[in-house]
């Protein structure tokens, strides 16, 4: 891997670098480096986690204080809808997290528990 840019655009076209904190969880590290390469590029500051207990964690501590979290649905452990719903419990403006619920799935059940379980974007 190599941290050159891949592209030859003028200064002015790249974005400039945003307060902006997304969190990303997804249990599969190509998928989370791929997201943190376009959300990079995009000028965001991104923090991975590799499941919803470290995301849970890093939120719950005040380790990170992310302004959205973008999650996987199907993981080991807790999936992307229980970390919805967990995150929904937390005090404060934590419980308030923007969440946005991705999957490969087509399956419309999926998109309804997403949004049931607290998801603002699916």
């Amino acid at each position: 891997m190599t941290t050159k840019t891949h592209h030859l655009l003028p200064s002015h076209l790249i974005a400039k670098t945003n307060q902006y904190v997304v969190m990303v969880v997804d249990d599969m590290a190509v998928n989370r480096v791929l997201l943190s390469k376009v959300l990079h590029s995009a000028g965001y500051t991104v923090i991975e986690a590799e499941s919803s207990d470290s995301a849970l964690e890093l939120i719950a501590t005040g380790t990170v204080r992310p302004d959205v979290l973008i999650t996987d649905v199907e993981m080991p452990g807790k999936d992307g809808i229980e970390l919805t719903e967990e995150i929904r419990q937390l005090p404060g403006s934590l419980g308030h997290l923007p969440i946005i619920v991705a999957s490969g799935s087509t399956e419309a059940a999926i998109e309804m528990d997403a949004y049931e379980a607290g998801a603002d974007l699916f």
